[in-house]
């Protein structure tokens, strides 16, 4: 089964059986991107804090 890079995979098991399995995934907003070019031009340093795993947060999804 191929995931999607930066997915999580979840797999639902019924008595040892895997019955059903879902890619679950965040996107940026489309501005974020703009919004993130803003700040940096008013001298401020965006961080991005996540609950995510850090290859879940360097996936292309999150890149330029």
């Amino acid at each position: 089964m191929d995931t999607p890079k930066g997915a999580t995979l979840s797999v639902l098991v019924e008595n040892d059986d895997a019955i059903g399995a879902v890619a679950l995934g965040d996107e940026l907003k489309p501005t974020s991107k703009e919004l993130i070019k803003a700040l940096k031009k008013e001298q401020y340093s965006p961080i991005m804090a996540t609950g995510d795993n850090e290859s879940t947060m360097l996936s292309s999804r999150f890149r330029d």
